[in-house]
């Protein structure tokens, strides 16, 4: 087994605080294969939850169980755990105060 394999992959780096415009932008993820989640579909809801947190808006609803298409050998893919590891970091943290 490879050191960093899906299996025992070290856990994401906890953002303490609120949630904010940068810390969404700045997310990258691997690439994934088949049977990954598409990158089109992570990539609109990723467009979804900026317009949201720059509205100062809670996302609790958007993050507690989004669901994306799987990857085929032809799609663009992320790593689903990595995916699943940032949207776990979201859940049960605030939103920053919108900045005008």
């Amino acid at each position: 087994m490879f050191p960093f394999s899906r299996s025992n992959r070290p856990p994401r780096q906890v953002f303490p605080g609120p949630i904010t415009v940068e810390e969404i932008r700045s997310v990258r993820f691997a690439k994934g294969g088949r049977s990954d989640y598409r990158a089109e579909q992570v990539d609109d809801f990723l467009d979804a939850l900026v317009a949201t947190v720059a509205a100062g808006e809670p996302i609790d609803q958007m993050v507690h169980r989004p669901r994306f298409r799987l990857s085929t050998r032809f799609d663009g893919a992320y790593l689903a755990d990595d995916v699943d590891a940032f949207i776990d970091s979201l859940q049960g943290r605030p939103v920053a105060p919108r900045q005008n």
